[in-house]
């Protein structure tokens, strides 16, 4: 199968998938709740139709013949890609797996750890950054955000979660949420700047970062000017 007829076959095959959620999708509530937020049809929904609407472009711009692929009658798949799209599928089968056991954030880590350390070879920091960052994004979009829950895998996993949630509902309600988040995005400041610092000292800034995160930025700095060696020439 040459990449020409990949690229209709895809365009069509997702545009019968986007119609058939938007459809499905459409027997929820697909807007907007006053005091709870979206309803649970309106992600699929308007997911569904935005990918639809790309799947229509694509057919569109492969009749006009407007791009490289829709004009190739080079092979679709090298031995390569078959090998990549094997071991991409089974690392989002593990990811499903481990969202019933751990939960949705851990999955996410796992996931992204396996897929830019191992597949994509990229270095520890920007993996760290993914692991760490990912998972919080997520929280603070779904869970914060939108108050959606997700899934939290077993009681243990669940019940470390709900503390974090009652640490956040303390400061979110709180008389004082200013002062509280003013003082935790200190704290996160601080933190990156000692990781930072460690950098420059020759030392592995993730873990100076999670160190100043859990103990305190403060420890972070000490650990640094007292482990650390002195920062590399200029030239």
């Amino acid at each position: 199968m040459s990449v020409r007829v990949a690229e209709l076959l895809m365009g069509l095959v997702t545009l019968a998938l986007s119609i058939a959620l938007m459809v499905k999708s459409a027997e929820l509530n697909i807007g907007w709740i006053p005091g709870r937020g979206p309803g649970s049809g309106m992600w699929p929904f308007w997911l569904s139709l935005g990918m639809g609407l790309a799947s229509i472009a694509t057919i569109v711009r492969w009749f006009l013949k407007a791009t490289p692929e829709s004009r190739s009658r080079l092979p679709y798949i090298e031995s390569e890609t078959v090998f990549l799209v094997a071991v991409t599928a089974l690392g989002l089968l593990g990811f499903l797996i481990l969202i019933e056991y751990a939960g949705i954030y851990l999955a996410v880590a796992a996931f992204l750890a396996f897929y830019l350390k191992v597949i994509g070879r990229h270095s520890w920091k920007m993996t760290m950054a993914f692991v760490l960052g990912g998972p919080v994004f997520i929280y603070l979009l779904f869970e914060v955000a939108l108050t959606k829950y997700l899934p939290k895998g077993l009681s243990v996993f669940e019940d470390a979660f709900l503390e974090i949630d009652n640490i956040r509902y303390e400061i979110q309600y709180s008389d004082n949420a200013g002062l509280i988040t003013a003082g935790l995005a200190a704290w996160v400041g601080l933190s990156i700047a000692a990781a930072l610092y460690a950098e420059r000292r020759r030392i592995h800034g993730i873990l100076v970062l999670l160190l100043s995160l859990a103990a305190s930025p403060l420890i972070g700095f000490l650990a640094v000017r007292y482990f650390g060696k002195s920062a590399a020439p200029e030239t």
